[in-house]
């Protein structure tokens, strides 16, 4: 992984793999919140993204949960994150859960 920022998470997620995404946050304009004020926002590319995956299941296939990190992992592509999904599930079948932060906002864009 080469994220070179301050790595946001929930605590109870402290034992997953944790699979950058997207760097900073695609909104950054929340008034109570600062983790992404000074990274531009940038979406990693898929290439990275399963390097990335394919180095993590080498060092422990087991696996059985994955933390995508970033602001806004959630604003990807339908079909790049059921493409994304389906090669979690393929270098690690034991993943159970796959969570991320995402912003109510990109419901609204979506929809």
């Amino acid at each position: 992984m080469r994220y070179d920022q301050i790595i946001y998470y929930p605590p109870f997620e402290r034992h997953s793999l944790l699979l950058q995404v997207t760097s900073g946050c695609s909104y950054n304009q929340c008034a109570f919140c600062n983790m992404y004020k000074t990274v531009d926002f940038e979406v990693i590319p898929m290439k990275e993204i399963l390097a990335d995956l394919k180095d993590a299941a080498g060092y422990n296939p087991y696996t059985e949960r994955v933390f995508l990190i970033g602001g806004e992992p959630l604003c990807l592509p339908f079909e790049q994150m059921k493409e994304l999904l389906i090669q979690i599930k393929k270098y690690l079948p034991y993943c159970a859960s796959v969570s991320m932060y995402a912003s109510i906002k990109i419901f609204e864009i979506k929809r």
